[in-house]
């Protein structure tokens, strides 16, 4: 009601009168019963952004770091390391120039929550392994035709397996300062009873939701009996951060080289398998056609297709066979 009558000119100006100067010229000539700074804290910014940039915000990064490195020892090289971290954030923003508006300067730590980067645990190991079989290998082959095909080859690998990333519930509702109010938990139900709804299920068609089949209702929004957008003007929600379900993938190479010439030439072989186990990751990210779980976009309550995503946001398996020859 307050934005209406701001911008309704007639009753603005009966306000403020010719005190402000664009009033004076649509003919008011005596000052008005209020300042013109009664609805706005700069009347000449009314229809657009009037916004103070400065450096108020933080990001803070904690975190452990664990690796052990095995070096070359019987064909094997080996390295593993683990990586436990928090970060925290008082704005959802995952670079310099994206920009957010705190809900209300009255109380900043009302912002504060995880990252968008605030993934806990990280495990990676990668390590390659000559197989057995070649010149000076345990099973020596000591024909050049036959080395050429059946020995010398390495075979490689990269495990990465992480906890799920972080994502925010919205409601669409700006029932407090022209802002996303967030979501109102249902009585009974917390934070905690809806992270254990979220993993990885059907949904309609070809799509999956993240959420368990309850917290979806028929019309494909979120079921009132867990969640609710704020309708009170004035009313704030609660930002609630909820996490995908953890990921891994796995990738493998295969290499060999082969001596063209003593000393000189070589022939080398690679084949790189991305996603070698075709395993899907259905995690957030820009999924096309996927809708409310994009990276960094507030997941909306009140959206018929709430918790849908199109397809993994990994790709499918990718076989790269490469050559080149050195000289």
């Amino acid at each position: 009601m307050a934005q209406s009558l701001a911008s309704n000119v007639n009753f603005a100006c009966r306000l403020y009168g010719n005190n402000f100067g664009p009033c004076a010229t649509r003919g008011f000539n005596a000052p008005g019963a209020q300042p013109i700074n009664f609805w706005y804290a700069n009347p000449f910014g009314t229809g657009g952004n009037v916004n103070l940039v400065d450096d108020n915000s933080f990001t803070r990064y904690k975190a452990m770091q664990l690796q052990l490195r095995r070096r070359y020892a019987q064909g094997v090289t080996a390295t593993v390391n683990y990586t436990l971290g928090k970060n925290t954030s008082d704005l959802w923003a995952d670079n310099a120039t994206q920009t957010f508006n705190y809900t209300t300067l009255r109380d900043k730590g009302h912002n504060i929550g995880p990252s968008p980067f605030d993934v806990r645990h990280v495990l990676q190991a990668y390590g390659t392994y000559d197989l057995p079989f070649g010149k000076d290998r345990r099973f020596n082959v000591n024909n050049a035709v036959l080395n050429a095909i059946v020995g010398d080859w390495v075979v490689g690998g990269i495990m990465t397996a992480q906890s799920g990333s972080p994502f925010r519930l919205s409601s669409g509702r700006q029932t407090l300062n022209q802002e996303d109010a967030g979501v109102v938990l249902a009585p009974g139900v917390s934070v905690k009873d809806l992270q254990k709804m979220v993993g990885n299920f059907p949904g309609p068609g070809v799509n999956r939701t993240f959420f368990d089949p309850k917290l979806i209702g028929a019309d494909g929004r979120a079921n009132p009996q867990f969640l609710l957008p704020p309708t009170t003007p004035g009313e704030l929600g609660q930002l609630v951060y909820l996490r995908t379900p953890a990921t891994w993938t796995f990738d493998a190479s295969l290499n060999k080289s082969i001596p063209l010439t003593p000393g000189g030439a070589t022939l080398n072989f690679h084949v790189t398998a991305l996603n070698v186990l075709n395993h899907p990751v259905w995690s957030t990210g820009n999924n096309a056609g996927g809708v409310g779980l994009n990276f960094l976009n507030d997941s909306n309550i009140t959206s018929t297709t709430f918790g849908q995503v199109g397809q993994p946001l990994s790709t499918a398996r990718r076989i790269l066979i490469r050559t080149e020859v050195r000289f």
